[in-house]
């Protein structure tokens, strides 16, 4: 893309009309390109990493035990109560 533009500039320039390359503008544009390639990088770090002993995986979403932990040791829901 800068290629692009800078032989473009060129071409302006030489035949006499005025053009300049927004400097600005292409390190917004080649930020934005690093950003999306760390984040598609990281993406792919967390789909494929390893999963310890319990199932879970080291960076991910911890699972709620208070649910599982209630239905285990027998106790009823409370909805249960008022039927």
């Amino acid at each position: 893309m800068t290629a692009t533009f800078v032989r473009m500039r060129d071409q302006f320039n030489s035949v006499g009309r005025s053009a300049h390359i927004g400097i600005y503008a292409f390190g917004f544009t080649w930020g934005a390109w690093a950003a999306l390639f760390i984040a598609t990088a990281l993406f792919c770090i967390g789909i494929r990493s390893k999963k310890d002993n319990t199932g879970r995986s080291r960076w991910g979403r911890k699972r709620s035990v208070r649910s599982r932990r209630s239905y285990e040791m027998g106790s009823h829901r409370v909805k249960e109560d008022y039927s």
